[in-house]
């Protein structure tokens, strides 16, 4: 396959994958009484800290499984995982699942360094500075249209910080059922049989 065309998937799926309008907003939901309630306290002293832990306890397994399974598994686990870290945000209520929210992004985040690989097994090493710039634009213009969609939102009071979750969480297994719609393009598309 020409490697423009799976340049520009990747980068496609790297705009969708960062399409998080919730994000910006995650702990004035979480504080809001209007939504889950919580303390200052129970945020940044027993949720908040999950994250920084499991991204640090998955990041070297993350990384091993990348170099016996390939890609394509862990950018599912991490679509898998991301659209779990939303579905726990939207409907659990507890410290507990607020806590298991945030080890499924600290997985999610430790498996998104295989998108970022990716690309560098599939290109010439002379176009690794092209790749890397498309990468970052990628996912730099997901975020810019995620965030910005969600501060309209807000700003303008059209929705709430339930509608912006509810928007991650929709783009988010989107992102991880179109690997599924796609199996039968597998055997054209690298990226999806890699």
């Amino acid at each position: 396959m020409n490697w423009k065309l799976t340049v520009g998937l990747v980068c496609i799926f790297g705009v969708l994958k960062k399409f998080r309008p919730g994000t910006p907003f995650l702990t004035p939901y979480l504080k809001s009484p209007q939504f889950k309630n919580f303390t200052n306290e129970q945020i940044y002293g027993q949720i908040y800290t999950h994250w920084a832990y499991s991204n640090l306890i998955s990041m070297i397994p993350i990384s091993l499984c990348i170099d016996w399974l390939r890609f394509t598994p862990i950018i599912i686990l991490e679509a898998l995982l991301l659209s779990v870290t939303w579905a726990l945000l939207i409907f659990g209520h507890s410290i507990f699942h607020m806590q298991l929210m945030q080890i499924c992004f600290g997985i999610a985040t430790s498996a998104d360094v295989a998108y970022s690989s990716y690309l560098y097994s599939v290109v010439s090493k002379s176009k690794y500075k092209r790749v890397t710039s498309l990468i970052r634009m990628a996912t730099m213009t997901g975020k810019f249209a995620a965030y910005s969609f969600g501060q309209f939102l807000v700003s303008t009071e059209i929705g709430d910080y339930l509608l912006l979750n509810q928007a991650s969480f929709f783009c988010s297994s989107m992102r991880f059922f179109s690997h599924f719609r796609m199996s039968h393009y597998r055997s054209n598309f690298k990226f999806l049989s890699y």
